[in-house]
């Protein structure tokens, strides 16, 4: 309890000096969509909202005039025609929820709740690999050697997403069938979260305090496999196919009209070749420059890979191998203040890091 309290205190804190600041609760860019679908479903039981309709309309306009193609980033297209929020649709009732109760600082709440349940979450997966207590120690890294501190104030959807991945994997060691489920529902937020899940089912398995592995791997299979197909059906009712995303369904504009393009046309190895500078040290979303604290990764690689764990070699490859795909993104750099879609990696990392520094006794391995 004195830990919850202490992380209630400490965002509540936070919150209050960007309160003090004058810093809207809701500012321009992707979010916005999301709480102006919020506040549309809150007051009218809808999800789209009239802004949908008029940057379609400015688009159309635009790019018949102009001849020139336009990315947007604010709506999908529904198999029926209809125009649907792209960004996380599922967080949509629960922030209106909250914007019910608090208003637009409602938003700002529920983002502080979800760093609370993602710090619990940290602590207890470290405390699971360590011989020692790591809270203060992964709150600290969490604060100020990450890039939360800069998202905590504004409602995020990638940090609702990786709530959903880090407190599922943690549910996981004693709950695999509902922690699997937890985990694969944030496909909802990002579809691209599929490429943790393998990592993060043979994480849980290694963590899972039932030893009988036959019946962990089933419930983590069974877990990941209804929210799977959840998903599916999701896609299929909105989109025209389970295998159809949201991310298919965005449209650009060329000549007046929408042109779509499936997502993975968006990856390429020409993408990921380039500009690696800018994706680790840029000063707009810079993946070391904004998470100091990773830039012990390397050093930990080096020094003490051999000597890793499974768990630790699973963390590590886990946070790895979706950054390595991530940055071959198109739009890998259209964040700021660090990147946002690799937050998962990057929580994962922090529990890496923690338990690294206790292996090498440099914090104290005390109960």
């Amino acid at each position: 309890m004195a830990r919850l309290l202490f992380l209630v205190a400490l965002v509540a804190s936070i919150d209050l000096i960007f309160f003090a600041k004058d810093v809207p609760p809701v500012r321009q860019g992707p979010i916005m969509t999301l709480t102006s679908s919020a506040i549309s479903f809150w007051r009218e039981g809808r999800f789209n909202t009239p802004l949908f309709e008029s940057v379609k309309e400015e688009l159309e306009k635009r790019t018949k005039e102009k001849q020139v193609i336009y990315a947007q980033d604010v709506f999908a297209v529904t198999a029926k025609g209809t125009l649907a929020p792209k960004h996380c649709a599922v967080l949509i009732p629960l922030a209106a929820i909250f914007y019910g109760l608090f208003g637009l600082w409602g938003f700002t709440v529920l983002n502080g709740l979800f760093l609370i349940f993602i710090a619990i979450s940290l602590y207890r997966l470290t405390k699971s690999i360590v011989k020692g207590e790591p809270f203060l120690t992964i709150v600290t890294i969490l604060m100020l050697g990450t890039q939360t501190l800069f998202i905590l104030y504004e409602l995020s959807y990638d940090l609702f997403g990786a709530c959903l991945i880090i407190c599922g994997l943690d549910m996981a060691r004693k709950k695999p069938l509902g922690g699997a489920f937890l985990m694969a529902f944030s496909l909802f937020v990002r579809p691209f979260n599929i490429v943790y899940m393998p990592f993060l089912i043979y994480i849980a398995l290694l963590m899972a305090e039932n030893k009988d592995r036959k019946y962990t791997l089933l419930s983590l299979f069974s877990g990941f496999a209804l929210g799977c197909g959840i998903f599916g059906m999701y896609n299929h009712l909105l989109w025209g196919s389970p295998f159809v995303t949201v991310y298919d369904r965005t449209p650009n504009f060329a000549k007046g009209e929408m042109v779509f393009k499936p997502a993975i046309s968006l990856f390429s190895i020409k993408v990921f070749l380039s500009d690696w500078w800018a994706k680790l040290f840029g000063l707009k979303s810079g993946l070391l420059l904004y998470n100091p604290a990773l830039l012990a990764l390397p050093f930990i690689a080096f020094r003490g890979f051999w000597n890793f764990c499974k768990v630790e070699k699973s963390l590590f490859f886990g946070g790895l191998m979706p950054a390595l795909l991530l940055f071959g993104y198109k739009y890998w750099g259209s964040t700021g203040f660090g990147n946002r879609f690799l937050l998962p990696s990057i929580y994962l990392w922090c529990v890496l890091i923690v338990s690294w520094a206790y292996k090498k006794g440099y914090l104290r391995a005390t109960r």
